[in-house]
């Protein structure tokens, strides 16, 4: 069975060489709940499922910063299902509000038959919509025309960020394969220590 202690315990060891410009930690909101947290933060909005809650990311490089939550329910006696959610957010630290980029997630739990496990949210481009906002405060209530054009075009999108896309899929071995469970803590550790790794790559590469 998972060892949910040890599991944050070296979690909070493996960030120490991730986060060279901030301390890490993960905060406890309750027995089950933990949150990240350290010495270098900044305010945030996390769009997480139907919600838009203010949150403090922490500092990671250059311009991004993360926020992560991760959670354990015991099921039964020997079971414990485990809800990992980590979001990476881009913006100079005297920024009000962190452009929300995307999020990694691994809910392991019995019954999924639909999302796949790990996966990754996308969000569009916030900064873009900002503008738009923005222009459209300030724009003469005679132009109102093109603020309907524009608020039409925008209702049209499909909202890309509640999909679920495939993180570890086995597409090329097999039909089915998508949806994995965390069964020991070395898991969601050796993920989660390759996870940091690819982002950094990724992020590193497209800036």
């Amino acid at each position: 069975m998972l060892n949910p202690k040890n599991i944050i315990t070296e979690i909070c060891k493996t960030s120490k060489s991730f986060f060279p410009e901030s301390s890490f930690y993960l905060e406890p909101i309750n027995i089950s709940k933990y949150y990240s947290t350290g010495n270098f933060t900044s305010k945030a909005i996390n769009h997480n499922k139907n919600s838009n809650e203010e949150i403090n990311v922490i500092k990671w490089f250059d311009d991004f910063w993360i926020y992560m939550e991760i959670t354990f329910n015991q099921a039964d006696k020997n079971t414990i299902n485990t809800f990992f959610t980590l979001s990476v957010f881009e913006g100079s630290s005297p920024d009000n509000i962190k452009n929300q980029l995307f999020r990694a997630e691994w809910d392991s739990y019995d019954n999924n038959l639909i999302h796949p496990q790990p996966h990754w949210h996308f969000y569009s481009n916030g900064a873009f919509e900002n503008i738009v906002k923005d222009f459209a405060d300030v724009i003469d209530k005679e132009q109102s025309d093109f603020i309907e054009m524009i608020n039409e075009e925008k209702s049209k999108r499909i909202e890309v960020n509640k999909m679920h896309f495939a993180m570890s899929a086995l597409w090329s071995k097999k039909t089915e394969g998508h949806i994995h469970k965390i069964s020991e803590d070395n898991d969601l550790l050796n993920w989660y220590r390759s996870l940091l790794s690819h982002i950094k790559t990724q992020l590193e590469y497209v800036k």
